[in-house]
């Protein structure tokens, strides 16, 4: 388990070095106004998919690594969620476009189509050890936008658009969709079946599941976005091109928790044995805690050159967002980790109180302080509520794991 978390780990890092390098030039071109609407394109989908599903895909591992039923069933079942899924969003999406326009639609349909394919496609090859494959596809991606934004850049200069950023994006998702599906069917040994009497005892049984983390999940999202949301609507592109800046690069830190719990939740579900994971995870909380906090201290020191070297100086407000959010994206990093387990031990119903609770806050905060504050105040809001949501899942975690000790 440790040899995958490591090998996650350097996969992400070198799509986060690569990612970031693409983020930077993307950033000084479109300036805040375009990076906001870019921000638009991709916030869009994101929250109707985890609105919609609670991150179906992301839980149904569970399935999978508890050979509760196939490869083959869970892909037929998935897929068919997933037509559903694009169904419902471009129908949401087409029926507000209607009634009052919507900028980029053309472009938030296609990321609708390919971001929902990629969020099915990465955990369930992590689902079926084909993590070598989801690690090669991760940095792929990475470097394939790179290349097309570096070549839109050397053609047309200053004139690159937020439509054009957009389409590389899309052209990135659809090209990983494909080498994924291609590795999932050529890993499966039996033929599909879309009958949908089967298919709906299926979906039902995982969706029994998934309901459990469907409320912490959704509300989990929201706390993630719901400041972005705020923003749009009190501050408009501009200030949502400051912010996702900022939130961006400050949830950059999420790599390290992000890869130990991509392999420690179906770990953890295909395990008897808990006691040398407590401990493990036991380790993770105290030393991360210990270099979160050393981390704060080093970016109150080098952030705000950092941002007008790497940025231009119309950026320098997002180093005293990061510095508000910095606290908050580590209490969360370890709420990540220990959710993995509740989830991993079949309690997802442990985590819905912290994140219903945490999410409240952070709507409750955002309504009186971005409005009065903009950006700054979103970032406490953020900060606060993610707190809240570290420190109480740490405490459920430390109650619960004591009975698998």
């Amino acid at each position: 388990m440790i040899k995958n978390m490591v090998k996650v780990f350097f996969s992400n890092v070198s799509s986060l070095i690569i990612s970031f390098i693409t983020s930077i030039i993307i950033a000084r071109i479109l300036g805040p106004e375009g990076n906001g609407q870019l921000g638009v394109i991709i916030l869009i989908p994101s929250t109707l998919y985890v609105i919609i599903s609670g991150q179906y895909f992301g839980d149904s591992q569970y399935f999978t690594k508890k050979s509760i039923y196939s490869k083959e069933e869970m892909i037929s079942s998935s897929l068919i969620i997933y037509g559903f899924l694009c169904a419902i969003q471009m129908l949401l999406v087409t029926g507000y476009h209607m009634i009052s326009y919507v900028p980029n639609y053309i472009y938030i349909i296609l990321m609708i189509v390919v971001l929902n394919l990629n969020l099915f496609i990465m955990p369930f090859l992590i689902a079926i050890d084909e993590i070598k494959a989801k690690n090669i596809l991760t940095v792929m991606s990475s470097i394939l936008n790179a290349l097309q934004v570096i070549i839109l850049v050397i053609l047309l200069n200053n004139t690159v658009n937020v439509k054009q950023i957009a389409m590389t994006q899309i052209i990135t998702f659809a090209v990983a969709d494909a080498v994924g599906m291609y590795i999932i069917f050529s890993n499966k040994k039996g033929k599909l079946d879309f009958s949908l009497r089967k298919n709906f005892n299926i979906i039902k049984s995982v969706f029994g599941f998934v309901k459990s983390c469907y409320i912490s999940n959704v509300a989990n999202f929201l706390n993630f976005r719901i400041d972005q949301w705020f923003i749009l609507g009190f501050g408009g592109n501009a200030s949502l091109g400051l912010y996702s800046v900022a939130v961006n690069m400050a949830e950059k830190l999420w790599i390290i928790p992000d890869s130990i719990a991509a392999i420690l939740y179906p770990g953890i579900a295909a395990m008897d044995n808990h006691k040398k994971v407590i401990k493990s995870i036991n380790k993770i909380i105290f030393w991360g805690s210990v270099a979160g906090l050393l981390g704060w201290g080093l970016i109150f020191l080098i952030l705000d050159k950092l941002i007008i070297l790497i940025y231009k100086s119309e950026y320098l407000q997002v180093s005293q967002v990061i510095k508000i959010l910095f606290p908050g994206i580590i209490m969360f990093s370890i709420g990540k980790i220990v959710t993995c387990f509740l989830s991993g031990v079949g309690r997802p119903d442990l985590r819905v109180k912290p994140s219903v609770i945490g999410t409240v806050s952070n709507l409750i905060l955002n309504i009186f302080f971005v409005r009065k504050y903009g950006i700054v105040g979103a970032a406490f809001s953020t900060t606060i509520s993610y707190t809240i949501y570290g420190v109480w899942t740490t405490l459920v975690y430390f109650k619960i794991s004591k009975e698998y000790a």
